[in-house]
């Protein structure tokens, strides 16, 4: 699963919360119709190993996570570099060439928006 990700690992360098572990196996395990497999791969740091692990299995188990706070929200430049990817991809994922696809791509750069016109930053 990638626990090297994790916020606090000692090598990773990465900030990936419990809760992303969490939210993330939820989306995976929906996509796939519940037929999801982790492996446990990476973390070097016992605790923030487990911690990320047990959201996982928690996640796994059905339990829902809870979803990210207004703050959380990803960079304008994370959505650019994202938008990039799906550039690259979509000719192998239809999916990725979908109005819905298209509709929360441009909700997530206007919510990047509206926080940067509350922080003053316009």
């Amino acid at each position: 699963a990638g626990y090297d990700a994790a916020e606090g690992d000692p090598l990773g360098g990465m900030k990936v919360s419990d809760q992303g572990y969490a939210l993330m196996t939820e989306r995976l395990t929906r996509h796939a119709a519940g037929r999801c497999v982790a492996a446990l791969e990476g973390g070097y740091g016992l605790t923030v190993t487990a911690n990320a692990a047990a959201s996982t299995l928690t996640s796994l188990l059905g339990f829902a996570a809870e979803p990210l706070s207004s703050r959380r929200r990803p960079k304008r430049s994370t959505i650019e570099l994202l938008s990039k990817c799906v550039e690259v991809h979509k000719a192998h994922w239809p999916v990725l060439c979908t109005e819905e696809h298209a509709r929360r791509v441009k909700a997530a750069m206007n919510a990047t928006v509206v926080v940067r016109e509350l922080a003053g930053l316009q």
